[in-house]
C-alpha cells in the first residue's frame, strides 16, 4: 500500500483513537482511510497522465519525468503496447519522450482498469463506514450504493483520447471520470 494510504490510515486511526472510540470503529475509521488514500493516490495517478498542466497546476506526467511508474503505467507495460513503451521508459525523459509516453498511455486500457481499482477502492470505504450509526451533528445521510455509473452528460466538454476510446466501457463506470478532469475532490465526491 501507498504512502497516501498510510498517511490516511494514520489519520483516521489516531481520530478514533483520541475520540476514545470503541475497538470496532477505530479498526472501521483505519480502513476506511487505508481505502480511501489507495482512492486518491491511483485518482492522482491517472490525473497526472491525463489532465492537462493548467488543470494540475503543474507539469503533467511528473511521474514519468521523475522515473516513477504508478498503476497505470505498470498496466500499460503489461499490455498491448508494452514494449513501445517499456522503450522508452529505459532512457531518461525528455519532454518530447514523455509526450509520447503520455500518448501511449492515454490510448491503453491501463487508464480505464486504474479508473476501476479506484472504484473498487473508494466502495471499500465506503462500505468500511457502513456499520457506523449517524450521530446529532452529522447531516442526513445519502443512499450509500456501489460506484457504478453517473448521470448522461456530466463528463466536462474535454474530450481527451482516453474517453474517446473508452466511452462506450465509460458509461457504465464514469463516475470517477468528471472531477479528474477539474479538482482533487473525486474520494470526496464518491464517499459522501
Amino acid at each position: 500500500s501507498g504512502k497516501t494510504a498510510i498517511l490516511l490510515a494514520t489519520a483516521a486511526r489516531v481520530g478514533a483513537l483520541v475520540a476514545e472510540h470503541p475497538r470496532d470503529l477505530i479498526e472501521a475509521m483505519t480502513d476506511f482511510g487505508h481505502n480511501y488514500g489507495m482512492a486518491f493516490q491511483i485518482i492522482d495517478d491517472v490525473l497526472d497522465l491525463i489532465a492537462t498542466d493548467e488543470q494540475l497546476g503543474k507539469p503533467a506526467g511528473n511521474d514519468l519525468l521523475e522515473g516513477v511508474y504508478t498503476l497505470p503505467v505498470i498496466r500499460a507495460l503489461a499490455g498491448s503496447n508494452g514494449e513501445e513503451l517499456r522503450n522508452l521508459l529505459k532512457n531518461q525523459l525528455d519532454k518530447g519522450s514523455r509526450d509520447q509516453a503520455i500518448s501511449i498511455l492515454r490510448g491503453d486500457d491501463a487508464l480505464f482498469s486504474a479508473v476501476e481499482t479506484a472504484i473498487t477502492y473508494t466502495n471499500r470505504a465506503r462500505n468500511a463506514l457502513s456499520g457506523l450509526t449517524p450521530t446529532p451533528a452529522a447531516r442526513k445521510p445519502r443512499a450509500r450504493r456501489p460506484i457504478t455509473s453517473i448521470e448522461p452528460g456530466t463528463l466536462r466538454s474535454t474530450k481527451l483520447p482516453f474517453y474517446e476510446k473508452h466511452a462506450e466501457k465509460i458509461n457504465g463506470v464514469e463516475t470517477l471520470l468528471p472531477p479528474i478532469y477539474t479538482s482533487w475532490n473525486i474520494c470526496t465526491t464518491v464517499t459522501l
